[in-house]
């Protein structure tokens, strides 16, 4: 287009090549890339899971007694499942303190109730000492703790 005496043209890719690129498969930083329980992580969900009764419900949070017979966070980051109305359903944890289990988005209301059979799911921080403390898979950690977390160009040398 022509405004004022500048000329702009743009090049627009169709949808279908822009689909067409290779895209990078794995992130390489301190953290682990890949997903919780997949293939390449490895690790057998069924022995991460437990089945719990909601106590109570209060907007995202949840009060399941059975959670504090696992350390704060275990469950930070994991899932947790149970059947509705409609069918099985699923939602991620935020986070998980004592018996307190915070959803990452709130449930709509009457969905998830007191006296509710949940499974509740382990998460992961994607930090090496998880990998090797909680699931034993330090062999298939998809992160590289050992990557400097800074950089001597920007940051200069200490001596």
């Amino acid at each position: 287009f022509v405004q004022n005496g500048s000329v702009a043209e743009v090049r627009v890719a169709s949808p279908r090549k822009l689909t067409n690129r290779p895209c990078p498969a794995r992130n390489f930083g301190g953290r682990c890339s890949l997903s919780l329980y997949g293939s390449l992580c490895g690790v057998d969900p069924t022995g991460f899971r437990i089945t719990a009764e909601v106590a109570e419900v209060q907007g995202r949070q949840l009060v399941v007694p059975a959670a504090t017979e696992f350390a704060d966070g275990y469950f930070s980051g994991g899932s947790i499942s149970f059947v509705s109305r409609t069918g099985r359903e699923a939602r991620s944890i935020a986070s998980h303190l004592s018996d307190v289990i915070e959803l990452s988005i709130a449930p709509p209301s009457g969905l998830i109730y007191s006296g509710l059979e949940v499974e509740l799911q382990a998460g992961c921080d994607r930090t090496y000492g998880t990998c090797v403390s909680r699931f034993a898979n330090s062999n298939r950690f998809g992160g590289f703790p050992n990557i400097p977390t800074t950089n001597p160009t920007t940051d200069g040398v200490n001596p």
